[in-house]
């Protein structure tokens, strides 16, 4: 894959839609050149930050005057543009330049949250899908295996994996249920994985190797969404991890921010 090929398929890549083979091309390109991961870093802090943004900051809500008056301007603006034949597609893009206009007078006044890297952005769409047909549908196309057997097979980090999560003061304090754990593999990636319950949902917290070594592991980031699924992830030495679940995406991020200490600490010593 040439840099130029990356280009034109990046922002399919960053929202899933590629095929399997294709994902994995771009996953090794990613690997051997810097330039494209530095570009696909970008495009993801400027798409996490518009839509964290709009998500966390208050200020950004528009008073309910101004939104009424807007909407009445627009179905004034499109009943009297029907007539002349304008495009009813015009009052959406109408309302989108309001919303543009309104981000950027607000922008310079919020702080921008921590956005996650490019692999780990690109890993969570794998981790999305392992949470919904491992943990959900039970669909996957290979057998899971004991973190025991995993740990033995591939890493003895996996055997300690479900006591550090359920030790964590995230689960302690927060009332979550650990429901089971186990090792999967979900196209091609291998997942170490611990199924919870939290708040009544179903979530799953996923650790990968990532090859990556850093002594000190990221702040917890929210990744991309994924067919009505959450996604938050965090690195650890030599690891990415992914908390997934349909919960709202202030609670999740809240809950896998509370888990990266201990599960960082865990990789740390390992």
């Amino acid at each position: 894959m040439t840099c130029a090929e990356f280009r034109d398929m990046a922002e399919s890549y960053q929202a899933g839609e590629l095929p399997i083979d294709t994902n994995h091309e771009v996953l090794a390109h990613l690997d051997r050149c810097a330039d494209c991961r530095r570009e696909l870093d970008a495009r993801v802090t400027l798409r996490q930050t518009l839509r964290q943004a709009f998500e966390h900051a208050p200020t950004l809500a528009p008073e309910p005057r101004f939104v009424a008056s807007v909407r009445a301007t627009l179905e004034d603006h499109g009943a009297a543009g029907r007539g002349f034949g304008v495009p009813t597609s015009w009052l959406a893009l109408a309302a989108g330049v309001v919303l543009v206009v309104a981000l950027g007078w607000q922008y310079g006044r919020i702080e921008r949250p921590h956005v996650a890297s490019a692999t780990l952005s690109a890993l969570g769409v794998h981790a999305a899908g392992d949470h919904r047909y491992c943990a959900l549908e039970h669909a996957l196309d290979e057998p899971v295996i004991t973190l025991d057997e995993a740990a033995r097979r591939y890493n003895p980090i996996y055997a300690s994996l479900r006591e550090v999560v359920a030790q964590s003061a995230a689960v302690r304090e927060g009332g979550v249920e650990i429901l089971g754990a186990h090792w999967c593999v979900f196209k091609g990636r291998q997942f170490g994985h611990v199924i919870a319950k939290h708040s009544g949902r179903v979530v799953s917290i996923l650790v990968t190797p990532t090859g990556q070594t850093s002594s000190a592991g990221s702040p917890a980031a929210t990744c991309e969404s994924s067919a009505g699924l959450q996604v938050a992830c965090f690195d650890a030495p030599g690891h990415g991890v992914f908390v997934v679940s349909d919960l709202g995406g202030g609670e999740l991020i809240e809950f896998a921010r509370s888990l990266a200490p201990s599960l960082q600490a865990y990789f740390a010593r390992a």
